[in-house]
């Protein structure tokens, strides 16, 4: 007999309780995503510009996030909920000359 049919055997309110609770902190956290898609980039911590590892001064745009400083939640992007972000590199399109 494993842990969980145990429990659920001497106590079937707590295990009510405890997926009352997940489904709670679930149904949370898809508002959360749906107010909040977006969160700063891990890569370049909300900056938008990558910093070269030798030439201190060197900069580009970030590979993961474009450039913005911003990337999806998961759950946001895999249910593509919350408002669309913008694309492209904010500081980088004003210094192109076409």
């Amino acid at each position: 007999m494993n842990a969980l049919q145990h429990l659920y055997e001497t106590n079937p309110e707590f295990v009510s309780y405890l997926l009352d609770a997940l489904f709670v902190a679930a149904v949370g956290y898809m508002v959360s995503c749906h107010l909040h898609p977006d969160v700063d980039c891990r890569w370049c911590k909300g900056t938008g510009k990558h910093r070269s590892f030798i030439y201190k001064r060197a900069r580009r745009p970030c590979h993961n996030c474009g450039g913005t400083g911003r990337t999806r939640r998961f759950f946001a992007w895999a249910t593509d909920i919350g408002q669309p972000r913008q694309r492209g590199a904010r500081w980088f399109k004003s210094k192109r000359h076409i």
